[in-house]
């Protein structure tokens, strides 16, 4: 025992100097004894607890707190697992099931995040291979099997649903028994109840959707509006944003829409087929039609059976049906074809030179027709 003139106090430590304050060569012993007072502020206080038989620390002021844990989760309070038997970790998860086990049987769970995942009363034999991870991510899940939900109130509504993939913010939040549905970014099919299988991915992406089924919407806002519509692909910013027929769901079904506002305005047309950057982007009731290219049929609104292939193809079409345009400008150059029906231009800026003519075709490069019920190859 040492007390040097610095005032460094050193015990065990032979001829050794104290180095710090108080500096000790091997083990010592504090005895246990009840709380005492807080530390001050800017100070820390260190005591070993006779009633839990643990040291404990208070820091500037705050409440004690367990100095050392043991190293396990299991020791957390408010955390589980039971690897040897059913392999689930439960971190932050339900109150009720928090230091508890689920029901036997389930098992290959993980659960983090304050009131994620099953809870020891909702849980069954079934609840087995779940993830959740977010405030109340899956907290609703009772059967449910093979679910992923990570962000805050992912999937949580979700009770025997199996096979679901909700990544972000409130996706796939109102779904229940829905199985084999992907949703990825904030609201993605926040609203699906049953409808299945359906992929988001993109914010809001077939947020509104709730029993739709077999639907593919990547991009913002990407089928929007769909909610009880099948078989649509939208690939692309509010690509088939508008789509939506709540009262007959073979209605507003089977279209595809591939880039940036294709479709965009369709409400109840179905069979739809839109390739390019707002390609058929006014079509609302308009059936069949097929648009291939920057803004081809970007006007045509309730026309149907179209086919138009090449930038600006019928692009000024309205409400004429049955056309066909393969090329730049094809039926778009001169008089652009409106109204009429029946007729084909091919070619470079293939053309009419009224907006009404039928059952006539423009084949060659600026081939113009000038009647209905002819044809007019080339431009001499």
């Amino acid at each position: 025992f040492r007390i040097m003139g610095g005032g460094n106090v050193g015990i065990g430590l032979g001829t050794g100097i104290p180095d710090t304050i108080l500096d000790i060569d091997g083990a010592f012993s504090v005895r246990g004894m009840a709380v005492p007072a807080l530390s001050p502020a800017g100070q820390g206080r260190v005591y070993f607890d006779s009633t839990s038989n643990t040291f404990k620390v208070s820091q500037n002021g705050s409440d004690y707190g367990e100095l050392v844990g043991s190293g396990a989760i299991d020791d957390l309070s408010d955390a589980f697992t039971d690897y040897v038997t059913e392999h689930n970790m439960i971190l932050g998860g339900n109150p009720a099931s928090a230091n508890a086990a689920l029901t036997a049987g389930a098992e290959r769970n993980v659960f983090i995040g304050e009131a994620a995942g099953a809870t020891t009363a909702n849980s069954t034999a079934a609840t087995d291979y779940n993830t959740a991870i977010g405030y109340q991510a899956l907290t609703a899940l009772t059967s449910g099997a093979s679910n992923v939900a990570i962000g805050g109130y992912a999937l949580d509504a979700n009770t025997s649903g199996t096979y679901n993939t909700a990544v972000g913010g409130s996706a796939l939040s109102a779904n229940t028994t829905a199985s084999y549905n992907t949703a990825v970014g904030r609201r993605a099919l926040y609203v699906n109840i049953i409808g299945t299988p359906n992929v988001a991915m993109g914010y809001q992406a077939l947020d509104a959707n709730t029993t739709g089924t077999n639907n593919i919407a990547i991009g913002n806002d990407a089928l929007g509006a769909n909610t009880i519509n099948n078989y649509n692909t939208a690939l692309g910013i509010d690509a088939l944003l508008n789509n939506n027929d709540a009262g007959t769901a073979t209605n507003a079904s089977q279209n595809t829409a591939v880039g940036f506002e294709a479709l965009k305005a369709n409400t109840t047309g179905y069979n739809n087929t839109a390739l390019g950057h707002q390609a058929l982007d006014a079509n609302t009731t308009g059936v069949r039609n097929t648009a291939i290219g920057l803004g081809a049929l970007g006007s045509s609104t309730t026309a149907s059976y179209n086919t138009a292939m090449g930038r600006s193809a019928l692009y000024d079409n309205t409400t004429g049906g049955y056309n066909t345009a393969l090329g730049y400008n094809a039926g778009r150059a001169g008089t652009a074809n409106t109204t009429g029906t029946y007729n084909t231009y091919i070619g470079y800026e293939a053309q009419a030179n009224a907006a009404d003519y039928t059952n006539s075709a423009a084949i060659g490069n600026s081939a113009v027709i000038t009647a209905s019920n002819m044809m007019q190859f080339g431009n001499a």
